[in-house]
């Protein structure tokens, strides 16, 4: 649980400090659903 948790506070924290724009703001949104629809998690 705490990997899944640090995962989603990296994910955040680079989403609102990089400035890589929207297309890859869109990639991470992407795969974090893909992540967590994934029936493995």
């Amino acid at each position: 649980m705490k990997k899944i948790v640090y995962a989603l506070a990296f994910g955040v924290g680079y989403v609102l400090g990089a400035r890589a724009g929207r297309e890859r703001y869109e990639q991470l949104r992407d795969a974090a659903e893909r992540f967590q629809s994934d029936p493995r998690v």
